[in-house]
C-alpha cells in the first residue's frame, strides 16, 4: 500500500504515468460484469485510494464525476465488488458506516482504509485541493495490461501460469482453481458459485482458528506455529475424506503432504471422472 503512495509521488514528480501491471479478467459476454481473476488486491486498494481522495474533493461537481466514474453510480450501482462474503462490509466501508468486523480479512480492510485516509489527509494538508486533484488524475492515468478471456477456466489456467512465474500460489489456491476450471470447461459453470462460497467460508475459518490459536486460553500448538498454513487445511480434509456419490477414495496415506493430495489424488481423480458430469458434480461438492 505505501509502494502505491511512493509510485504515485514518483509519477507525479516525473510528470510520467504509473504501470500497475497485469489483470487477468474474465466476461462471459459483454453486457456481463468482469470477473477479476488476477488483480483482486490491486483493485481494492485503488477503490479505497480513490474514494478518500474523492471524500476530501470540495468541488461538488469535480467530487460527482470521479464518484460516479469510479465508486458507485446511482443507477449502475458499485462499480467494483470484493469477492467473497467480504463486499457487504467493504462497501460500507467506504459509505463510512463504520461496520464491525467479523473476520481476520475485514479487519485488515479496515485497517488499510484507515491508513490511506490518514495520509490522504496528510496530503491535503501539505498541498490542499490542488495537490489532491493532481492526485486523482495520476491515480485515473495508471497504465495496465489487461487480459480478457471469456472462458473463465481459461482464465484461471492463465493466472496460474502468471503467477507460476512470480509468487508462487499455495496449493489450496491452486486446488480452487483447479475445482473451478473443472467446473467451467466440464459442468458449464454450474459449481463455480458454490466452489467460491466453500473456499471462501474454510480461508475465513482458518483465520479465525489461527487467530484463537494464538489467544491465551485457547493455545494449541500445532496450530499457532509459524509453519501451520492453509495448505495443512488441505491435507487434513483429505484424511478426513470419505467415500462420496462419485465413488473417489482417498486412502490413508498420513504422511501425504499438500503437493501430494494435489498431484496424486486430486488431479487424478478429476481427469478420471471428467466426463462423467453427475459424478464429477458429486466429487468437487464432497
Amino acid at each position: 500500500m505505501d509502494d502505491l503512495f511512493n509510485d504515485v509521488e514518483e509519477a507525479l514528480q516525473a510528470g510520467d504515468g504509473h504501470y500497475l501491471g497485469t489483470f487477468i479478467l474474465s466476461q462471459t459476454k459483454k453486457a456481463s460484469s468482469l470477473l477479476v481473476v488476477d488483480g483482486q488486491q490491486r483493485l481494492t486498494t485503488l477503490t479505497m485510494l480513490l474514494d478518500a481522495l474523492i471524500d476530501v474533493v470540495e468541488d461538488s461537481a469535480i467530487k460527482q464525476h470521479y464518484y460516479n466514474t469510479f465508486i458507485s453510480h446511482s443507477i449502475t450501482g458499485a462499480k467494483f465488488s470484493v469477492l467473497g462474503g467480504n463486499d457487504t462490509f467493504f462497501q460500507a466501508l467506504l459509505a463510512e458506516k463504520n461496520p464491525e468486523p467479523e473476520s481476520d480479512g475485514q479487519s485488515r480492510l479496515r485497517a488499510a482504509y484507515s491508513h490511506i485516509r490518514r495520509r490522504v489527509h496528510a496530503l491535503l494538508d501539505r498541498g490542499g485541493q490542488d495537490l489532491i486533484k493532481q492526485w486523482l488524475q495520476c491515480v485515473c492515468d495508471m497504465q495496465v495490461l489487461e487480459f480478457v478471456e471469456p472462458d473463465e477456466g481459461k482464465a484461471i489456467r492463465m493466472f496460474q501460469s502468471v503467477n507460476d512465474r512470480g509468487v508462487p500460489l499455495t496449493k489450496i489456491d491452486i486446488v480452487k482453481s483447479l475445482l473451478v476450471y473443472y467446473s467451467n470447461r466440464y459442468l458449464d459453470g454450474a459449481m463455480d458459485s458454490y466452489i467460491s462460497g466453500k473456499f471462501g467460508i474454510a480461508f475465513k475459518s482458518f483465520s479465525k482458528v489461527k487467530r484463537l490459536a494464538n489467544e491465551d486460553g485457547y493455545k494449541v500448538r500445532l496450530v499457532s506455529r509459524d509453519s501451520f498454513s492453509e495448505d495443512d487445511v488441505l491435507r487434513y480434509r483429505y484424511f478426513a475424506f470419505d467415500s462420496s456419490p462419485s465413488g473417489v477414495t482417498a486412502g490413508a496415506d498420513y504422511t501425504a503432504t499438500a503437493e501430494t493430495v494435489l498431484g496424486t489424488f486430486l488431479k487424478p481423480a478429476l481427469q478420471g471422472l471428467r466426463n462423467d458430469c453427475s459424478r464429477l458434480q458429486d466429487f468437487i461438492k464432497a
